[in-house]
């Protein structure tokens, strides 16, 4: 990672996490696990600009971060240079953690607007991993969430229409944002581009315009200036092929659930 200017040492990752106003959905998989994370050996917070390449594909890395605020592209490139945007990260995602040490990054991480992120040690966190059972536990609660979202996106991918691919990814972001399934005219900055979502989906530029163009037709939601408006819920969820409840579930565990969470009649 490029070297920016630092507050060093920093102040605790406690401190640091009840400062956010709206810490995103990861960090509430793990919220009750913050006084364990501050043992993982803050390094320093960062504030990014936008386009600052955090890690490439290939590297080492001995650092990974806790997004405090802003938005992250994780993506991977094949020997031709064709891409596919594997994640987009948002406030309260972990970045670039692994337990594997010496293995290179698997993916390329880029901000995607300006961010503020918490720097962590990865040595020190795998050896207190190895220690700390609560540690682990909160940790691998964190993983097996990414990772079912992950095998649902796949699916999404692989398997579903492009208008479901696209409705599915919409989704996914606005309940990772907002912690609950969206009501009728709920808006979400969403800085991403056709192009950007299409690398994300399989699908071109143009298939995207289309699909999004139909989705505003029908009035289902639509994206434009950067806000994602969604309309109508219920025929939201009906083009998303998968799930809606359990979707919710995997990003926001019943028992971290506010009053307000929106649910499926």
């Amino acid at each position: 990672m490029r070297e920016l200017a630092v507050n060093r040492p920093g102040p605790s990752l406690r401190r640091f996490t009840t400062e956010m106003e709206n810490p995103g959905p990861s960090l509430a998989l793990v919220a009750n696990g913050t006084d364990a994370l501050s043992s993982l050996g803050l390094i320093a917070r960062r504030r990014l600009p936008a386009g600052f390449e955090v890690y490439r594909q290939g590297e080492a890395a001995s650092e990974f971060f806790l997004l405090n605020s802003g938005w992250m592209c994780l993506y991977r490139l094949l020997p031709d240079g064709r891409r596919h945007n594997i994640k987009f990260a948002q406030a309260g995602d972990l970045v670039g953690f692994s337990l594997l040490g010496g293995m290179p990054m698997d993916h390329s991480a880029v901000c995607l607007t300006g961010t503020t992120v918490a720097v962590l040690d990865r040595d020190m966190a795998q050896r207190h991993c190895l220690k700390n059972g609560e540690l682990m536990t909160h940790l691998s609660r964190y993983l097996s969430r990414e990772h079912s979202l992950a095998l649902r996106f796949l699916t999404s991918v692989t398997r579903a229409s492009a208008i479901e691919r696209v409705s599915h990814l919409m989704l996914e972001l606005f309940v990772r944002a907002r912690r609950r399934l969206p009501r009728a005219d709920d808006t979400l900055p969403v800085p991403l581009t056709q192009e950007q979502i299409g690398d994300a989906v399989g699908l071109s530029a143009v298939h995207v315009n289309r699909m999004f163009a139909k989705l505003r037709r029908s009035h289902v939601l639509t994206l434009a200036g950067g806000l994602l408006r969604i309309e109508c819920p219920a025929s939201l969820f009906d083009l998303v092929a998968l799930d809606v409840a359990t979707m919710l579930d995997q990003v926001v565990p019943a028992n971290t659930r506010g009053a307000a969470t929106s649910r499926l009649a």
